[in-house]
């Protein structure tokens, strides 16, 4: 992209993943551009976060992190959507608490 060298904003919208507000979408995972502190003492070039990331200290909300490479920030993110999904596809894991009542679920042993 070619930008302007007075430091004038850029000549083009900006490209996906340079900012936040236009990401690289991976499933419901925004990947953008690291800030310049990730950048400079971390050697992240990339940070993701989930759609629905809180960010509240007390939430104890892990949907969010940095990567170095794209494609590691994609395995991060697989990973974690891996590690927080429900026990079951059916009812999450709670066969009384979904709605409606499931009667048949598939990790239940009866």
């Amino acid at each position: 992209m070619t930008r302007d060298p007075v430091g004038t904003p850029p000549l083009f919208p900006p490209q996906p993943g340079e900012t936040y507000a236009n990401p690289i979408w991976h499933g419901r995972w925004r990947i953008y551009a690291a800030d310049a502190d990730a950048r400079a003492f971390g050697g992240y070039a990339y940070e993701y976060v989930h759609d629905d990331y809180d960010g509240a200290p007390d939430a104890n909300d892990n949907r969010h992190g940095f990567a170095k490479t794209l494609d590691e920030a994609k395995y991060e993110c697989d990973a974690l959507d891996e590690e927080n999904a429900p026990d079951c596809y059916v009812c999450g894991g709670d066969c009384a608490g979904a709605n409606p009542p499931v009667m048949s679920c598939p990790m239940r042993k009866d």
